[in-house]
């Protein structure tokens, strides 16, 4: 790593660093100099924005800076398009107004896949007494093996006022070097279980070192691949071929995801430069190696049978695992995780204990002890933890062999990555239950609906430490859809036998911009006891045919609708959730406003305009004659977010076609209307 500071730059050499890069650099920065803003808190461009204002006065060049108030307060950017093992020079350029002496600095992280890599890249602090004018600090880092994203922060702390600008972060030009000069020595292929296999080798540093290794590994021996100069291989996972790219002085790399009992052939290459210029040593007598894997474990039918959040008391949560393995497991001599993963992202892992015979269940409560589940229940679980704290749309795992990380995932309830809230197995202030006579005889790594039964649930409805047999549904479902007409959302569903089946319940929960973030919590909008339409059959096997239209909603808007019916005892069971989003025929929906055709079209005397507003903003609505001539302003003004129905009054018009022009900001549509008296 190279670190440079500077002070009082000449105008000269300001003029070449606002000019642009060096020659052969590539800026990655967006926005690097603030002369873009969104408004006059937001620097365009920029993710993650903490008490940052534009700045006018105080301007090392251009236009603007970013004025940016302390208080542990960051200003944040992802860079993409990382190259890894590739050189990096990041330079800031800051004046320090007041502080105490470790005002601000720069607090980076190189990123893989998603995830931060490594420790923190961190700058010395920034000063009053060090940047009381402007000066920049400069810092050269190369990338990791595995990066392939860039975090670029910095930040401001407690008391301390600092201007930034002219922040760049710019690729630097390889300089090739020629062809390694040696291939790797001692290269061993040595297989770890029934899915893994690990290589090792000695770099074997010649005249020119390589830069990093490529290694291949297949289970053809007749026809493994070879490299190119000047084309790189990426990182892969076959089959056929499994490629990896190795890093200088690591001598070793794990392909795991392999199959059981298979022989795999591998190979090495050595490398130097990257990109167009990367030059592979393919001549001479490649290194070679082979590994057979052995043979898989047979791994215990353990299954999750049932997932309780309930209503009334949350302290009262639990998972239950059932054994259907024919004999004890015994979690002392086999490793068993049950993984959380909290809202489609954090992982908390959980090494179960004690063991598990047959035919038997093992309930794990929540608390750090049993106190909270034995208050709730009446006796003991197998196991107490705080990690039992999914709140419904947290997902729970059931892992062999190791973790998350490591395991074999055997069973899941939920879906990887993904966070439950308004998912098909949200199971908030419910239980999840699945039985024996639903054919689920052993763990299925991949959530499957028709296995579970979610029900709305209570302490008093659950039913730890037994298995529940008898899962059949009042209900059953053959289809639920939901599509938009003319601005609203009609609701159909078939059933093809009810049992004991009260009626059915829809709820409506809005999301923001179709994403998984939502506006509001699941509310009902309508039940069978107000509305004798959802009333239900009682118990039929006769095929029934319901619908519903929803007029409660916004052009734009994306709604998760979800049905449940109520048996003849009051249980409310979730049969299905649908999604869609709210878009009239011939709707225009952009970025902070839709508009849906005008109607009544033909019309008589009066006009309505339709629009919807997720943002202040100014709207005009004008009326022309064919020939383009203007015949009146209907509305010209600022309009706060909402749903309007503008009315033009054309009572004194004579019939014909005209055209309605309506304007967001700049943005203009036009609508033709006809006018019949």
């Amino acid at each position: 790593m190279i670190m440079k500071f500077a002070k009082g730059l000449s105008i000269g050499l300001a003029i070449v660093l606002m000019a642009g890069v060096a020659w052969g650099q590539t800026e990655l920065l967006v926005n690097g100099g603030f002369e873009l803003w969104d408004n006059s808190t937001t620097p365009t461009g920029w993710d993650h924005v903490e008490n940052i204002t534009q700045e006018g006065t105080e301007v090392r060049s251009g236009s603007y800076s970013a004025k940016h108030v302390g208080g542990t307060k960051d200003l944040g950017q992802y860079i993409s398009g990382i190259t890894a093992g590739a050189s990096y020079t990041i330079t800031i350029w800051c004046k320090v107004e007041s502080g105490d002496d470790s005002d601000a600095r720069l607090w980076s992280y190189w990123r893989s896949s998603g995830s931060n890599i490594g420790s923190a890249i961190e700058s010395p602090y920034f000063s009053a007494t060090d940047h009381s004018n402007w000066s920049s600090y400069t810092v050269t880092l190369d990338a990791p093996s595995s990066a392939d994203e860039f975090y670029f922060e910095v930040r401001t702390y407690s008391g301390a006022t600092v201007y930034w600008d002219d922040f760049s972060f710019v690729e630097n030009p390889l300089s090739s070097d020629p062809e390694p000069s040696n291939h790797v020595s001692s290269f061993t292929a040595v297989a770890d279980n029934h899915n893994s296999i690990t290589l090792t080798w000695n770099d074997n540093d010649g005249d020119q070192p390589a830069h990093g290794f490529l290694v291949g590994l297949t289970t053809d021996s007749e026809n493994t691949f070879e490299p190119v100069d000047g084309t790189p291989v990426a990182d892969s996972d076959g089959p056929p071929d499994w490629t990896r790219n190795v890093t200088h002085g690591t001598e070793t790399v794990t392909i795991t995801g392999l199959d059981p009992e298979t022989q795999y052939y591998a190979k090495i290459w050595p490398y130097t430069n990257s990109g167009d210029d990367i030059d592979y040593k393919t001549d001479g007598t490649v290194p070679t190696a082979s590994a057979t894997t052995t043979a898989a474990p047979e791994i215990p039918k353990l299954i999750i049978s049932e997932v309780a959040d309930p209503k009334d008391n949350t302290d009262a949560r639990f998972i239950e695992i059932y054994n259907n393995s024919g004999g004890t497991v015994n979690f002392s001599n086999q490793t068993w995780y049950l993984s959380r993963q909290a809202n489609g992202s954090t992982w908390v892992d959980l090494q179960l204990t004690g063991a598990l015979s047959h035919g038997e269940i093992f309930v794990i409560g929540f608390g750090a002890d049993y106190t909270k589940f034995r208050n709730a229940y009446g006796f003991d679980p197998d196991m107490s933890s705080g990690f039992i704290s999914g709140n419904g749309n947290d997902g729970y795992f059931l892992y062999y062999g190791g973790d998350h990380t490591s395991g074999v995932l055997v069973d899941a309830y939920g879906v990887i990555n993904e966070d439950g809230t308004g998912k098909a197995w949200e199971y908030t202030d419910s239980r999840a239950v699945r039985g024996l006579n639903q054919t689920v005889s052993q763990g299925n790594p991949t959530w499957t609906a028709s296995e579970w039964t979610i029900s709305k649930a209570n302490v008093a409805d659950c039913t730890p430490g037994v298995l529940d047999t008898d899962q059949s549904l009042p209900v059953t479902l053959s289809s639920f859809t939901a599509k938009t007409v003319k601005g609203t959302v009609v609701l159909e569903w078939e059933t093809s036998a009810e049992v004991e089946n009260q009626g059915f319940v829809l709820s409506r929960q809005s999301t923001v911009g179709g994403r998984d973030g939502f506006e509001t919590r699941p509310a009902v909008i309508a039940s069978f006891a107000t509305d004798d339409a959802l009333k239900g059959q009682g118990s039929t096997t006769e095929t029934t045919q319901y619908r519903y239209m929803d007029t409660g909603v916004e052009l734009g808007k994306t709604y998760i609708y979800t049905l449940a019916d109520v048996d003849y005892s009051g249980k409310e069971t979730i049969l299905k959730k649908v999604e869609v989003k709210v878009e009239a025929e011939g709707a225009v929906v952009a970025d902070g406003y839709a508009l849906s055709p005008v109607y009544p079209n033909p019309f008589n005397a009066t006009l309505t305009v339709p629009f919807t507003l997720t943002e202040r903003m100014n709207v005009s609505i004008e009326l022309y004659s064919l020939i383009g001539q203007r015949i009146m302003t209907v509305v010209d003004r600022e309009f706060s977010a909402g749903s309007y129905n503008y009315t033009v009054q054309a009572g004194d018009l004579a019939s014909g076609i005209y055209l309605v022009r309506t304007s967001f900001g700049k943005k203009t549509y036009m609508h033709k209307a006809v006018l019949l008296k």
